[in-house]
């Protein structure tokens, strides 16, 4: 029965980890039709890898026993990980995947899944509201700006994910895969560009955190 019942996971993950993956297929070229046709791009970006969205899911089916918890999860996830990459190749977080993962986020806690309603109410707004403040600093004593507004709203969204007291543990993670990226760029490569997309490791950070059940 216990065997049963694990096949059955497994095929729903699977059936799950294809509709999301097609899904988000459509909307990588969707998005960077757009990006192109406003003049964002220069030229078409590739494809992002699937084989990561595959290594995600098994490490997903391992961790997480119970169905729900696992298509949440990999919603999730699979969401973090297409940011993470279009952010990396075009230095953009689009406003139409991270509004989608926040309101994911406030309906999944209205259950209080991974935090209480209020709680990722809170998060949402302490997460947003800290980089706005970071980058006003920022833009007065360095007169440019020093995040995105995606940035911005990828924060709200892991805040309304896990709470406002995550934030300063998740911004610690993406701040020291930052910055060792940097050290090992600067290691590999003498010329490198002084603007680095902070989301990937925002994102990394969200991803570690829900792995860890921090």
């Amino acid at each position: 029965m216990i065997m049963q019942q694990e096949a059955l996971l497994i095929i729903g993950l699977c059936l799950l980890a294809t509709a999301l993956a097609w899904g988000l297929a459509r909307e990588w070229h969707l998005v960077g039709q757009l990006f192109l046709d406003k003049g964002w791009l220069q030229r078409p970006i590739s494809p992002y890898p699937y084989w990561g969205l595959v290594v995600l899911f098994i490490l997903i089916g391992w961790r997480e026993p119970d169905r729900l918890s696992a298509a949440i999860c990999l919603v999730f996830v699979f969401g973090l990980y297409q940011l993470a990459y279009f952010d990396a190749k075009t230095g953009f977080l689009p406003d139409r995947w991270t509004l989608a993962l926040l309101w994911a986020a406030l309906l999944v806690n209205s259950q209080s899944w991974y935090t209480s309603s209020d709680q990722a109410v809170l998060g949402a707004a302490v997460g947003y509201g800290a980089l706005w403040l970071l980058n006003i600093i920022y833009l007065a004593l360095r007169k440019r700006p020093g995040l995105g507004g995606g940035d911005m709203k990828l924060l709200a969204v892991l805040g309304a994910l896990f709470g406002w007291s995550a934030l300063p543990y998740l911004l610690f993670i993406a701040s020291a895969l930052g910055l060792i990226f940097v050290v090992i760029r600067r290691f590999l490569k003498k010329n490198m560009s002084t603007s680095i997309a902070f989301g990937p490791f925002l994102a990394a950070a969200g991803i570690a955190w829900m792995g860890t059940g921090l």
